[in-house]
């Protein structure tokens, strides 16, 4: 767009993210951090940060300079790692005062409520932007005309950001947002019973079903007779 990228990072409401686990989104904020101040060839601002990670301007000028596919440089190595250097840097850079109170910051709204969700895949940047969205409604924050940025990437070597608008309206909405009644009756597990379940076994704990209809198991036949392997088996509860 030709615009600054570290105004994208510093000068907006909030930054959402694809976040398939709790650290994720920060540890792509700070290799973009980095980035955004190698292609604005501020030196001075990562000084320090290349000092602690031992890696010269140079080098982290040459590593975000290469331009190959991330699929080519694996073929030889699956260890390959396309960002070292940029990733030390930022472990690093997002200690300082300016990318806490400037970057991370932006990142708090809504954060309470989808560190509950875990990995949702597609869904999971929609739903931290609904979190952050009520969030700011029940703190009272004006956010009409505000700019938010949203961050999202996946499995892949490439990523999509877009600088958006918050609507003049946008409170009617956000107040017809709820987060909390899906959490309601939450069932505690500890680790067997997870272990259990992730390993498609029945835990030891009693677990609800879901009504009106729960699946009463999976078929497994294949024959000239019958044919349901895979198929689920409803019973009405």
């Amino acid at each position: 767009t030709g615009a600054d990228p570290r105004k994208l990072l510093t000068d907006t409401a909030a930054i959402l993210m694809h976040r398939p686990y709790e650290k994720m989104p920060m540890a792509a904020l700070g290799v973009a951090w980095v980035w955004a101040h190698v292609v604005e060839n501020d030196r001075a601002a990562l000084e320090s940060a290349c000092l602690a990670a031992d890696v010269s301007w140079e080098s982290l000028v040459a590593e975000l300079a290469v331009a190959d596919r991330l699929r080519d440089r694996v073929r030889d190595s699956v260890e390959y790692d396309p960002l070292a250097r940029a990733t030390a840097v930022a472990k690093h850079a997002m200690t300082s005062e300016t990318f806490v109170q400037q970057v991370r910051s932006s990142t708090a709204f809504g954060r309470k409520a989808v560190r509950e969700l875990g990995n949702l895949y597609t869904a999971s940047l929609p739903a931290w932007i609904a979190a952050a969205l009520a969030d700011a409604h029940a703190r009272d924050l004006q956010w009409a005309d505000r700019e938010l940025l949203l961050i999202g990437y996946g499995s892949g070597d490439a990523a999509e950001v877009w600088p958006v608008r918050v609507v003049d309206d946008w409170r009617d909405a956000a107040a017809r947002i709820d987060v909390e009644s899906p959490f309601a009756g939450a069932i505690e597990l500890d680790r067997a019973d997870y272990e259990a379940l992730h390993d498609r076994r029945a835990p030891a704990c009693e677990m609800p079903r879901p009504q009106p209809f729960a699946i009463a198991g999976v078929g497994r036949r294949y024959d000239a007779g019958w044919q349901d392997a895979g198929i689920e088996h409803y019973e009405v509860v």
